[in-house]
């Protein structure tokens, strides 16, 4: 990977989403010019964490500000690197979906295995 990205973490992108005017909104801002900020599995995880009916419209909120932030950017191992390339937040916002219920179920079902 070539490029030149800095990596935010979730409560730094929320950080900047609550104050866009403080300084560090303003730096990142700066730093954009020259760098990506590209989102990853583990931001789109964080919002599932708080998934609910009653939040989505917040979850909503939330995807479609990371996918300003991050122009569309997303850092994935693909191909045998990691590589920043465009994504479309929505579209892997519902695969991490699919995985994370995945991954539920397979705990639900080692639960039920171990408590036979």
């Amino acid at each position: 990977m070539n490029k030149k990205y800095i990596y935010l973490d979730y409560n730094a992108m929320k950080d900047i989403q609550n104050d866009p005017k403080s300084e560090f909104s303003h730096c990142i801002s700066t730093y954009k010019l020259s760098h990506r900020v590209p989102f990853s599995y583990a931001h789109l995880s964080d919002l599932q964490k708080k998934l609910s009916p009653k939040i989505m419209h917040l979850v909503e909120r939330d995807l479609k500000f990371i996918s300003d932030l991050t122009d569309g950017y997303m850092i994935g191992f693909y191909e045998d690197d990691y590589m920043i390339v465009k994504q479309d937040i929505r579209r892997m916002f519902d695969e991490v979906s699919s995985f994370n219920i995945q991954d539920r179920l397979s705990e639900e079902d080692l639960s039920n295995i171990l408590n036979q």
